[in-house]
């Protein structure tokens, strides 16, 4: 199976956050499993650009990736003109990574006129929240999307049954199919010291950017009105400076400044600690179609609290965590916090045996194989399997 993977930014460009993990995690795991992967992508990295060779480059075994350069605006490649005709004709089929992609309406054209299926992964780009943001702007693009059929004619992937449900109300009649992001599973046996520069005692972790969207000053209001004592609260991300000094100006004036950390930016071994040592995970966005940081703590063995604008019901029934309203965050947090420890292990322990079987990129990555067999028309692969659930 030969599959072109279009993406407006790819890694290691980190600071588009959980889209940039999901669409890396899943080309290395299609790869894994014997799939001809080439992801079609951009240099953007915010302002900045990625110091990334030119012409394909291949990252693993049958796995390569092209960084256009970007012109004109942030994530803008009139490269892609060019690379897109040859690319589709070459491929048995197209999976764009993201709905609000410039060059969306050329490929679905180019798919049509190849005859070459397509695949769409919205990333949470029809969740309410976020059709809200530039309205204007996005209105005429989904219109202009419905008059070339992409409703009619793509395959799309939700990531949770809030999104499906988002894109059927966008595009009636649309194939969907729902599966799960993956997530890195870490060593359950591989020992982490404590995250340096933390002092000793309990602390409930934020992982992810540091953006009005993301709902911190939810989580701030919440973990001040829960008066968890001692607990610590880790703001771990990068984001805006004004955007940052506005949330130490917050933390300042609900009396919590000196139990809010801001570490920035955690990677790697770094980010495994913060997540193994956390008494829990707290996320509170305004609209998430899935919020990978919940996936990555139960993998590591950390129960989470969740507002219910994520699609974290699974929470509660696999008894891993709090799924709750966001007027009910404080008192979340202070029922996780009022277990025993050994209670919280627990909790984090069922999570990760949740997370393993239903998450883990081996397991994702068969899910989309499926999903692409039945779009290219072929035989899925052995231990493949469609998921709509």
């Amino acid at each position: 199976m030969k599959l072109l993977l279009v993406s407006l930014y790819f890694h290691p460009a980190r600071r588009y956050g959980g889209p940039v993990a999901s669409t890396w995690g899943l080309a290395r795991g299609l790869a894994a499993e014997g799939v001809d992967v080439r992801v079609l992508t951009t240099d953007a990295d915010g302002p900045g650009r990625l110091a990334v060779p030119r012409g394909w480059q291949p990252l693993a075994p049958h796995l390569a990736v092209r960084y256009a350069p970007r012109r004109l605006s942030e994530l803008v490649a009139p490269g892609w003109l060019v690379s897109l005709p040859r690319e589709i004709a070459r491929a048995d089929g197209v999976h764009v990574s993201g709905l609000l992609v410039w060059a969306l309406p050329y490929v679905a054209v180019l798919c049509r006129l190849l005859g070459k299926p397509l695949v769409i992964s919205p990333r949470g780009m029809l969740m309410a929240e976020a059709l809200g943001v530039k309205a204007v702007k996005k209105a005429p693009f989904l219109a202009l999307l419905r008059a070339l059929g992409v409703g009619r004619r793509a395959w799309f992937h939700a990531t949770a049954k809030s999104e499906a449900e988002a894109i059927a109300q966008a595009f009636p009649g649309a194939r969907i199919t729902l599966v799960g992001n993956g997530v890195e599973l870490p060593d359950p046996g591989e020992k982490r010291d404590r995250p340096p520069g933390i002092p000793a005692g309990e602390y409930l972790l934020y992982l992810g950017r540091l953006h009005p969207f993301k709902g911190l000053d939810v989580i701030l209001e919440a973990f001040a009105q829960a008066e968890l004592g001692a607990t610590r609260l880790v703001l771990a991300g990068t984001g805006e400076p004004a955007y940052h000094d506005a949330l130490v100006r917050d933390a300042q004036e609900l009396g919590i400044a000196d139990r809010v950390l801001f570490p920035g930016e955690v990677e790697g071994p770094g980010k495994a600690a913060w997540l193994t040592h956390a008494a829990g995970l707290v996320l509170a966005s305004r609209s998430e179609n899935f919020g990978v940081a919940v996936a990555e703590a139960l993998a590591h063995g950390t129960p989470a609290v969740v507002t219910t604008s994520a699609p974290w019901e699974g929470l509660v029934i696999h008894r891993a965590g709090f799924w709750v309203a966001p007027e009910e965050l404080a008192a979340g947090l202070r029922q996780l916090m009022a277990l025993p420890a050994a209670e919280r292990r627990a909790m984090g322990e069922r999570g990760r045996a949740w997370v393993t079987a239903t998450y883990g990129w081996p397991a994702v990555a068969r899910s989309m194989m499926a999903l692409y067999a039945e779009a290219f028309g072929e035989e899925p692969p052995v231990g493949s399997r469609r998921r709509t659930s």
